[in-house]
């Protein structure tokens, strides 16, 4: 049986008004680099 990844957690800080453009960005880089 394999064991999981370890999963590590990442603080994001966002100015107000582009919350949706920085998860929009973090999704991205997500599925680009297989995550």
């Amino acid at each position: 049986m394999s064991e999981a990844p370890k999963k590590r957690w990442y603080v994001v800080q966002a100015f107000s008004g582009f919350e949706g453009r920085v998860a929009t960005s973090l999704r991205e880089h997500i599925k680009l680099h297989n995550m």
